[in-house]
Parts: C-alpha cells; sequence; structure tokens
C-alpha cells in the first residue's frame, strides 16, 4: 500500500503536538525552597522505628491518594508488556527521548547538563559558592561508566578533581575511553572492600576518608546516580523505593561525610511515598541551606526518577550530629544483609511523621512536588499503554503481520523522516541551552617532534654560558625582579607532553618515550625533572615525582602571556588536581619547582668551603612574559601545523608556544642559602 498525503499529515500533526506540547518544558528552573524553621527541629524527638520489611507501598501521607493510587494502577498494566514494546513506545512518544550530545559516552552526561542548566549552572561554577579557591573536588557516587565526570570534566578541565566510587564490574568508571576529555584528574577509590559497594558502612567511611583528606576539608560537590539493575527498572516499578531506601540513605550519609561546609549534593530519586524516604530527605533539608526536587526534560517522563538538589551545606554541631545519626541507620541496615539477621527485617522510619508535618513549608513542597511529577507520569503512561496495546494488536497473526509489511515500509520513511526532522530540531534546542555541542568539536590531541626538536635546539642555542666572575658581577643587578631554583641533578630537564591519555618524555636527543603510571591532561606540554622521593619517614619507599619547572600548555590552558609567577600558580593548582596522594605506590606524584627569591641567594668563594656543590642553577625573571620572543615568532610563521594543544572551539588558543625566561649556570659554585 502507498501512503497517502492525508496519512502523512496526520502523522505530522500528532508530532507537531507532542514537540509544541513538551517544548516549553526544556527551559523548566530548579524551583528551591530555603530552610526555615529549622532552628526548631530537635533530632532528639528521631529514632529508627523498626518492623517487618515492606513487600509493597499501599498507602502515603505524600501525595493526593487518588493520584497515587492510579499511577500504581497503570504501572501494573505497563508490566504486561515486553522491554521492547516499552522502548519503542518511548521513542515514539518522548520528543526527548533522542536529545543527547554525541560527544560524550552516554546520554547521562546530557542530563547532568540540563540539571545544570536548571541550576543556572551550579554545579559547574562551584567556586561561587563559598568563594571556594581551585581546583574544585567533586565526589562521583555510583557513577560508572562515569557520564558525570565526563561532563564536568569537559567542562571544567582540570579545574574540577573528581573521586570516584562505584560497583565494580561491568559497569565500572570507564573514563579513559571518552572522546571528549581526560581522566587525569580522576580517581576511582573502592572502599576498604575494594569492591565499590557503597552501602558497604566500612567502605563509605574509607573512601569519605580519602576523599575529605586529599580535598584539604572536603569536597565541594558530591553526585550521586545510584540505581538499580535494569531488569528490576523495567520490570518492578511499583517497588523501585523499597529497593532503593538502603541506597538513598547510604548517598547521603556519605555526603554528610565528606562535603565542606557550603558544599552540594545531587541525588538521584524514584518515588518518595513512604515515611522512610521523606524523613530522609527532610534531615538533608535540615542539613541545607535550601533544596529542590527537579525531574530535568531528559529523565523519561513515564518513569518516577528525578533529582534532590541540596545546596550549601550548613557546618554546624547539628549536621554531624544528623550524620551520625544516618550512620547508624545504615549501620543497621547492613546487619540486616549479614546472616547474622533475620533477612525479613526493616527500618521502616526515621523520622516521626508528625515531625514532617509540622514543617509546612517542607511538607507541602514534597506534597506537591510528587503530585506534579505523577500527573506528567500517568500522562505519560496512558499514552504508552494505548500505544503498546496498538503494537499488540497490530501483532496478533503472523499472517496479519506479512499482510501489512508493505504498508509498514512505505509509511516508515514518511514518518521515520518526519519524526527525524523535529528530533533534530528539539535536540538542537536543548543543547544550545544546555550550553553543550552536539558532536565532537575538538581536534584530536597531536605530538610534533618537529616542535619540540625546535624547542631544543634553540634553548640549546640560546643558552648564556656564565662564569663565576660574570656572576658575582651582575647577581646584585638581578636580585630585585628574579627567582631561582636549582636542578636536582644539574641539567636534567625534559619535555613532558601527554596525548591519548599517554605521556611521553622528550629526551636530550629529541626522542620520544613512553613514562607509565605519569598522568597529565592530554595537550599538556611541560618542562620538567623526573626525580625519586621517599613515600615516607623511614619506610624506605620510593616513588617518582615529575618536579615541573614551567609549562607551554596545560591540558587545553595555554600560558602564553603569563608571567612566570602567574605560571608557577597555574602549576601549583594543575598538580593538585592530578595528584592522587593515596595511590602514590602506583602512579607519579607532580609538584611545582620550589623558586625562591633572588635575594635570599649568596655566593661565596670556593675557599670559604662548600655549602652545597651542583651544576645548574635556573634564574627566572618575575614579570617578564617572554622568552625567546623571535623564536615564537619565527617558528609560529614557518610551521603550519597543530603543534601540541587541541583546538577547542570554546576556547581561543592562538600561540601555544612557550618557553621560560631563564639563565643557566653551568660552572660548579658553592652557595648558602639565607634565612
Amino acid at each position: 500500500m502507498a501512503s497517502t498525503g492525508t496519512e502523512s499529515s496526520s502523522i505530522d500533526n500528532v508530532q507537531r503536538q507532542i514537540y509544541d506540547k513538551n517544548i516549553f518544558r526544556i527551559y523548566e528552573k530548579a524551583n528551591w525552597i530555603k530552610n526555615s524553621n529549622a532552628d526548631t527541629f530537635s533530632l532528639d524527638k528521631c529514632r529508627p522505628i523498626e518492623g517487618p520489611k515492606m513487600t509493597s507501598v499501599d498507602d502515603t501521607k505524600f501525595c493526593d491518594l487518588h493520584t497515587f493510587r492510579e499511577i500504581f494502577e497503570k504501572r501494573d498494566l505497563l508490566e504486561r508488556f515486553s522491554p521492547e514494546d516499552i522502548y519503542e513506545a518511548k521513542l515514539e512518544l518522548n520528543p526527548f527521548e533522542t536529545v543527547k550530545s554525541e560527544m560524550f559516552m552516554s546520554k547521562e552526561a546530557t542530563k547532568l547538563a540540563n540539571i545544570d542548566a536548571a541550576t543556572d549552572f551550579m554545579l559547574t561554577n562551584m567556586e561561587k559558592q563559598g568563594d571556594f579557591p581551585l581546583p574544585i573536588c567533586f565526589a562521583d557516587v555510583c557513577g560508572g561508566p562515569g557520564a558525570f565526570s565526563e561532563y564536568l570534566l569537559w567542562k571544567r578541565d582540570w579545574d574540577y578533581k573528581g573521586f570516584g566510587i562505584t560497583l565494580q564490574g561491568p559497569d565500572d568508571f570507564k573514563l579513559e575511553n571518552s572522546k571528549c576529555t581526560s581522566f587525569a584528574s580522576f580517581q576511582k577509590l573502592y572502599g576498604f572492600g575494594r569492591n565499590g559497594d557503597v552501602c558497604n558502612p566500612t567502605n563509605i567511611r574509607d573512601f569519605a576518608s580519602k576523599a575529605f583528606k586529599e580535598a584539604d576539608g572536603g569536597v565541594h560537590l558530591v553526585l550521586s546516580d545510584g540505581s538499580l539493575p535494569n531488569d528490576v527498572i523495567n520490570t518492578k516499578y511499583n517497588l523501585q523505593e523499597i529497593y532503593m531506601k538502603h541506597l538513598y540513605v547510604c548517598q547521603c550519609y556519605l555526603a554528610l561525610l565528606v562535603l565542606r561546609p557550603h558544599g552540594s549534593l545531587l541525588l538521584k530519586l524514584f518515588d518518595v511515598f513512604t515515611p522512610f524516604s521523606a524523613g530522609l530527605l527532610y534531615l538533608m533539608y535540615i542539613c541545607f541551606e535550601r533544596v529542590s526536587i527537579l525531574k530535568p526534560v531528559t529523565s523519561c517522563a513515564s518513569n518516577s526518577e528525578r533529582y534532590f538538589i541540596c545546596n550549601d551545606l550548613r557546618g554546624d554541631t547539628r549536621t554531624k550530629a544528623i550524620g551520625t545519626y544516618l550512620g547508624k541507620v545504615v549501620d543497621k541496615l547492613w546487619s540486616y544483609r549479614s546472616y547474622r539477621s533475620s533477612p525479613g527485617n526493616d527500618i521502616l522510619e526515621i523520622v516521626p511523621l508528625d515531625v514532617i508535618m509540622k514543617n509546612t513549608t517542607f511538607y507541602e513542597y514534597l506534597f506537591c512536588s510528587n503530585i506534579r511529577i505523577a500527573h506528567g507520569q500517568l500522562n505519560a503512561l496512558t499514552e504508552m499503554l494505548k500505544f503498546c496495546e496498538n503494537t499488540k494488536l497490530n501483532r496478533k497473526s503472523a499472517k496479519e503481520q506479512e499482510d501489512v509489511i508493505d504498508s509498514i515500509a512505505n509509511k516508515f520513511n514518511t514518518r521515520a523522516s518526519l519524526v527525524d526532522s523535529r528530533s533534530k530540531d528539539l535536540c538542537k534546542i536543548c543543547l544550545n541551552y544546555f550550553d553543550i555541542p552536539y558532536s565532537k568539536t575538538f581536534e584530536e590531541y597531536t605530538s610534533s617532534p618537529r616542535v619540540l626538536k625546535q624547542y631544543h635546539k634553540e634553548l640549546k642555542r640560546n643558552i648564556p654560558r656564565l662564569d663565576k666572575t660574570v656572576i658575582i658581577s651582575t647577581l646584585d643587578k638581578l636580585k630585585n625582579n628574579y627567582s631561582y631554583c636549582f636542578l636536582e641533578y644539574g641539567l636534567t630537564g625534559n619535555f613532558y607532553f601527554a596525548k591519548d591519555n599517554k605521556v611521553y618524555e622528550m629526551s636530550v636527543q629529541c626522542e620520544e618515550k613512553y613514562i607509565q603510571n605519569l598522568y597529565l591532561e592530554n595537550g599538556t606540554f611541560v618542562y620538567g625533572e623526573l626525580v625519586k622521593e621517599g613515600l615516607g619517614f623511614n619506610l624506605g619507599i620510593e616513588s617518582r615525582t615529575l618536579h615541573i619547572i614551567d609549562a607551554v600548555t596545560l591540558g587545553t590552558v595555554c600560558l602564553d602571556g603569563y608571567t612566570s609567577i602567574e605560571r608557577l600558580q597555574l602549576i601549583t593548582r594543575y598538580c593538585k588536581a592530578i595528584n592522587k596522594e593515596s595511590q602514590l605506590h602506583k602512579c607519579c606524584r607532580l609538584s611545582p619547582k620550589v623558586f625562591k627569591n633572588l635575594n635570599s641567594l649568596s655566593l661565596k668563594s670556593f675557599d670559604a668551603g662548600p655549602a652545597h656543590t651542583l651544576k645548574t642553577i635556573l634564574i627566572y625573571n618575575n614579570t617578564d612574559k617572554t622568552f625567546l620572543g623571535r623564536f615564537n615568532r619565527r617558528y609560529h610563521e614557518q610551521i603550519n601545523i597543530n603543534y601540541i594543544t587541541p583546538i577547542l572551539e570554546k576556547r581561543n588558543i592562538t600561540n601555544p608556544l612557550r618557553r621560560p625566561q631563564m639563565s643557566y649556570f653551568d660552572d660548579q659554585f658553592n652557595w648558602s642559602s639565607q634565612p
């Protein structure tokens, strides 16, 4: 059968109605409620109420009962259909199902970009939340394969430093597969049990202890994206909250352990109908200055997924007391999973119902949020059930299927072209609002031996060879605006550059050598020394450390035009972001080279007796922004290549060629550093 113009028009009208009805949802913002009447709350009123494990949710005080029962009935009906039928219905009826950026590993990264936009890009500008110094530290909890981290690291590079914990196995972090960012500033910590189970209290505390210490007093942001296996999410719709409650409280407990004051939490939720879930959210509401429940437009309309956003953690004693209380709840729930306890026991309530309901600001907000999300879910479920019923009827016999194959084939191109056109338009609008590109917009990282060789050639050609007499006669003239450092083994510094998640050393002979266990952001090009250092006091354990003397680029950040002091500040921040202090036994440490003011250096005669003997001193002009300016101009004009810097549309990098202002003193001499 041939498709008619009437059919085409009908399809077009249906799709237009779907898209027009949903277009306004793109620009939805998080609806915040501020912490009110929290000073009257007393934790003394709270204690865990135990009872038999729940097998169903039959009643609620946190939603209209008619809506609550209707949504459970619709879900029960949906369980009659196969996951394939449901997925087909989602693609057909949800215009946002295909909204994603091709450069990320999964759609979840686009979802976080959606949430970020809905919160006025709070998540990627955390330094503004509490006047935090960079780098911003975040914890990615239950986040494998790492889509949330991928988005943050793509958006902010090494301005953000991540700590991840998730179950080992097929859903582990796989940031090394990312095509748009580097994983050098991210580290996986699996907890004391080394399995990444966030429900295990010892894993929670081990992870929080390490991340808190490495972040110098706690992380700034916690992203908790814990969920259930797909076979549960896609079949046991009405039991999701029962299955998720243990994970809910564990993620909240971890957040209170690892966050610093004024930090923020993003927590994935599903249903919030039971007293346990409502009580948990109420306690978190007490701990933060403001909270919001958001269902982003990129979240499937037919499921109950939503996100609880908590902003500006209070650092008071009550917050710490709530964390301790949740720790006891977590310990108790974990004991129920052991063989020593009855598997039929559960904790049903952690905050008395009357305490929650007396706080009308929170209670009414949660009640209205549940109704609003439930109504949207009901509309989507009703449409899905109709679609699945029609699909089932159309497949009731093999003979009928054969009869309509030609008709389906003829209609497919018309419908697909219309849907595809509108999907692309909607996707473009969404991604533009989320401030992310649709596809990969960067060039591959390249290393050019030609450029690196020219650096070495010019470096050796322009090094001033000064004897002791010249040094002494000119030292006083240099002291005011110059700094110095010592090279560990004389003139042994080399260039190090990173591409394709690997780091290479360029030797004096201009040979590339892969350096194992050394991690730098892709695109980084630095000059430094790789030395050995002890890991601890009298442990006899050594680790390699890269002392970074200067840098051309740090990831996608070009240091052209920065003074030596400014470059050193950036290098210091970069080292802090990349270092994995709890894993130095299996990776190299980065350290900025220590520079001192030249005023602290005094040269003594050889007869006075040496304090130290060395071959090389490196001297910097603190204010000069150029080194071998003619070299920059000459090779910028003559070498028509991408250098070693990735060119991103979102950044303006024009001249990646940089060299430090330096002088080398090769003759041996004696020196002492004044106090």
